[in-house]
């Protein structure tokens, strides 16, 4: 095949499908404050990447042309041709990953924005107590105990935040195992005549079940979340009186 037509072909395979960002990158980061954060970072080292390589190519280009010699100058144009070849190709990989973020970008207008530098401390609380939750629960859904490591980092979430976690830990793990009987249930009924090429079609009362169970889990972090700071107010208030007596 030409490799003309392989560097189109390539062109028009995304460097990272709209999926991957979205499910792994982005939400791997965390909270919402956190994926801005990521997001906003992702904008500046991705655009000074694509400036840097540019750059690259036009200095290798005049370098080339600067040789006086003509043998050696046509042999450097020649080499400085591949490489650019090579660079424009990292270009156009950073372009589109650039794109993804534009895009994302484009749903929040400039208040909330802002709000990722105002609002970022105080979603901690939360980030922390969801992702030690998450992790440990899979744990102790993989291996039937948490690791000591988890434990440990449990072990310095201030006692609200530990509750929280806690709650998640056990719904997540619940939700896990519930969701993996279900789908090995629909396998086990359903066993195809040979190995599948694809991934069957999510029944709709999985998917229902899945989804209603993790809008369970949020419920229930949002109610621990206002119960223990409930409880740290009221404890508050018990000590001011002790003070006045």
């Amino acid at each position: 095949m030409d490799i003309a037509r392989i560097r189109s072909l390539l062109d028009g395979i995304p460097a990272r499908s709209e999926y991957e960002f979205r499910n792994f990158e982005i939400e791997s980061q965390g909270s919402w404050h956190r994926q801005m954060r990521y997001v906003l970072g992702q904008k500046e080292s991705l655009t000074d990447q694509i400036t840097v390589l540019q750059a690259q190519i036009e200095l290798n280009e005049h370098l080339a042309a600067q040789v006086k010699d003509k043998t050696e100058q046509a042999i450097r144009q020649r080499i400085a041709a591949a490489e650019n070849n090579g660079l424009r190709r990292e270009i156009t990989k950073l372009q589109q990953q650039l794109a993804q973020i534009d895009s994302y970008l484009e749903t929040y207008d400039d208040s909330e924005l802002v709000d990722v530098g105002r609002g970022f401390e105080q979603s901690e609380s939360d980030h922390w107590s969801e992702l030690l939750g998450r992790e440990v629960g899979v744990e102790v859904l993989a291996d039937k105990q948490a690791s000591k490591t988890s434990l440990m980092q449990l072990s310095l979430l201030p006692l609200a935040d530990y509750k929280k976690s806690v709650i998640i830990t056990n719904q997540f793990a619940t939700f896990l195992k519930k969701t993996a009987e279900q789908a090995e249930g629909s396998i086990a009924n359903n066993r195809p005549a040979s190995m599948p090429t694809q991934a069957p079609e999510a029944k709709p009362d999985i998917t229902a079940d899945a989804v209603a169970e993790m809008a369970k889990i949020r419920d229930t972090v949002v109610e621990a979340s206002i119960a223990s700071e409930a409880a740290d107010s009221e404890d508050s208030k018990k000590k001011k009186k002790k003070k006045k007596k």
